[in-house]
């Protein structure tokens, strides 16, 4: 099989880039999207942000479309913080 390798560099922001996001709340957001990517098989290298935004930095496998993977991060975690 050959091998595949497309690597991601995704980031956004708040709305209006209004600084939501404590120390404690980064803490506990990047960590969920850690375990989200592992029960979704999305292969997560690493997450991180400020105050204001998220940067994440993934491997796109050859079945996964961006779009999907974005809103399974993206979409879920911030239904979760929201919750």
């Amino acid at each position: 099989m050959p091998y595949t390798a497309i690597w991601i560099h995704a980031v956004w922001a708040t709305h209006q880039r209004h600084p939501w996001f404590t120390a404690a709340i980064r803490t506990a957001l990047f960590q969920h999207m850690r375990e989200q990517a592992n029960r979704q098989n999305i292969r997560l290298t690493d997450v991180n942000g400020f105050a204001d935004h998220v940067h994440i930095l993934f491997a796109l496998a050859p079945d996964q479309t961006l779009a999907k993977v974005i809103q399974l991060l993206k979409g879920e975690s911030s239904h979760w913080l929201n919750q």
